[in-house]
């Protein structure tokens, strides 16, 4: 009878070690999101920042996981959308600085350049960063 019952005890104090343990990690892993997700938001302003002052887009638009915190991941990228270049050759200036100034993967379309679905999703899901509608 001692004995089975000294297995329980061990059994829940080993249950609460293992239940603490999960707790502790999911907490450092929410910290180390939290700041990979304020370091894609300063990225992400860098990077506006320069398309806004050197090419003078008509509008810039965001979208993506980086507009939510809770679906913010590992996988997660900074996706830009520009409306208003002068060029192919500006697109890939743009392209070719931004990946300078992030090491988060890196999308970046030209609105007038992608299907009419895709356009009115940014437009409807998206944030409208620089430019009015």
């Amino acid at each position: 009878m001692i004995q089975e019952l000294y297995k329980k005890v061990v059994i829940m104090t080993d249950h609460s070690k293992t239940v603490d343990f999960l707790k502790r990690r999911e907490w450092a892993r929410q910290e180390r999101m939290d700041a990979r997700f304020q370091e894609a938001w300063r990225d992400f302003e860098s990077i506006v920042s320069y398309i806004v002052a050197e090419h003078s887009p008509k509008r810039v638009w965001q979208w993506g996981s980086l507009l939510d915190r809770k679906r913010f991941s590992d996988n997660s990228d900074l996706v830009i959308a520009i409306e208003g270049l002068e060029s192919a050759t500006e697109l890939f200036q743009i392209l070719a600085r931004a990946e300078e100034l992030t090491d988060f993967p890196l999308d970046i379309v030209e609105m007038e350049k992608i299907a009419p679905e895709y356009r009115a999703l940014i437009m409807r899901k998206g944030r409208l960063v620089r430019g009015s509608t």
